[in-house]
């Protein structure tokens, strides 16, 4: 997902479905844990479709992170600036990420199921590891996954 403004719709699109849909938010887990579950829910997709399983890095969960933390403080979705530049410490040929905002971690892995560009994200057989975060705040859950191979 390298478009700027297909990449902004899908994004937007994303939050708005997610946010008209929350009722209510779960309480927050811990980081791990949701960060766990995602990475169970996409491997399980990727399987389901013939695609390998991710592996999680720790330097992508550290980039997600400090983009969630940005996005939450501007309480705006946007993708993030200079990735390239920002995974020069791992072997990388190609690059997507995804962002989202919504009720709980669930949720937003349905949505990203359900948006064609989040979902060729996910099952893309281009990608071998991912970096995954979650920052809740202010009853909403701000997600990054950056895949990488």
């Amino acid at each position: 997902m390298r478009g700027g403004l297909a990449r902004f719709a899908a994004a937007t699109t994303l939050a708005v479905t997610l946010l008209a849909t929350a009722a209510t938010a779960a309480p927050p887990a811990s980081a791990e844990l949701r960060r766990e579950k995602m990475l169970g829910w996409v491997n399980h997709a990727r399987t389901e479709h013939g695609v390998r399983k991710l592996k999680m890095d720790r330097h992508c969960v550290t980039i997600a992170h400090d983009h969630n933390v940005d996005m939450a403080t501007k309480d705006q979705l946007f993708h993030s600036t200079n990735l390239s530049y920002k995974l020069r410490y791992v072997n990388w040929s190609t690059w997507g990420e995804n962002v989202g905002v919504g009720p709980d971690a669930y949720s937003l892995f349905k949505a990203y199921m359900a948006s064609p560009d989040h979902r060729a994200n996910i099952l893309s057989t281009n990608y071998d590891h991912v970096g995954i975060s979650f920052i809740y705040r202010d009853g909403a859950l701000w997600s990054t996954m950056i895949f990488y191979g």
